[in-house]
């Protein structure tokens, strides 16, 4: 694990539900967002979890650049996914 990171958000490590990360990366509805990157995104997450089910917000921010920067997500999916992350699960 890095030290120092290039993002705002935690390195406080917590529990996450595999449940948790599906509803915070697939939602109905979403007109930005098609249901195979919602499941991309969701595998992507997931896969970065540790092995005790515990991860950062600043983890999650960085595997959705990683999918922006790949372009399988926008800017615009990565603020709003790290955002749901941020308001349900980061405090």
């Amino acid at each position: 694990m890095s030290w120092f990171s290039s993002n705002k958000y935690s390195q406080k490590q917590k529990y996450i539900t595999k449940k948790q990360i599906k509803d915070f990366c697939t939602w109905v509805g979403d007109a930005n967002i098609s249901q195979a990157d919602s499941k991309a995104t969701f595998e992507a997450v997931l896969k970065k979890r540790g092995t005790d089910g515990q991860m950062s917000l600043s983890q999650v921010y960085d595997v959705l650049t990683k999918l922006k920067n790949q372009s399988k997500i926008s800017k615009s999916d990565r603020s709003d996914i790290i955002k749901r992350f941020e308001e349900n699960w980061g405090k």
